[in-house]
C-alpha cells in the first residue's frame, strides 16, 4: 500500500519560513478515518478481525490496509461525502492554518488515513499538499482497492 500525494494549494510564497507537516486521524479529527469508514459501511466486526491478525503479526501492515478496503468494495463513491458529513473536527484548524500560512509556512498533511475523506473534510482549507492512501474509485464506485 503506498500512499498518494495531491497539490492541494500552491504558496504564494517564494522562500518559505518552513514546512509543517500535520497528521490528520486522531489530529485534526476525533477518530481514524479507517474507523469512521468501518462504521458507515457497517464492517467494524470484520475490520477488527483484520486488525487483530495484523497486530498478531499474521499480515503486514499493507495487506492490513487491502483487507479494510476491500470491504468498502462496491459501495457508491458518493458515500465518502455523506461519512464525512457528520466528523468532528479538533476546534482551532482553521486559525491554525491560516495564521501559519500568513507568517509564510507551507503547510500540509501527511497521514495514514483515507485522501479521499481528508479532502472532504478539509474542502475549503488551504493546504499545499496532502499525502495519504487513495481509495480506487470506478464508474463512481469503491472498487475495494488502495494505493
Amino acid at each position: 500500500m503506498t500512499s498518494s500525494t495531491i497539490p492541494a494549494d500552491q504558496t504564494e510564497v517564494s522562500q518559505p519560513e518552513g514546512v509543517v507537516f500535520l497528521d490528520f486521524d486522531d489530529a485534526l479529527i476525533f477518530g481514524s478515518t479507517w474507523r469512521i469508514l468501518h462504521q458507515h459501511f457497517g464492517v467494524v466486526e470484520d475490520a477488527n478481525e483484520h486488525y487483530d491478525k495484523f497486530s498478531d503479526g499474521e499480515i503486514s501492515f499493507s495487506q492490513w490496509g487491502h483487507l479494510d478496503a476491500g470491504l468498502w468494495g462496491g459501495n457508491p463513491a458518493s458515500a465518502l461525502t455523506d461519512a464525512a458529513e457528520n466528523i468532528d473536527r479538533i476546534s482551532g484548524i482553521d486559525t491554525t492554518i491560516q495564521a501559519l500560512r500568513s507568517e509564510g509556512y507551507v503547510v500540509g498533511i501527511v497521514s495514514g488515513g483515507v485522501q479521499q475523506l481528508i479532502s472532504e473534510i478539509m474542502d475549503g482549507h488551504k493546504l499545499d499538499f496532502l499525502t495519504a492512501n487513495k481509495l480506487n474509485l470506478e464508474n463512481g464506485r469503491i472498487t475495494g482497492d488502495v494505493d
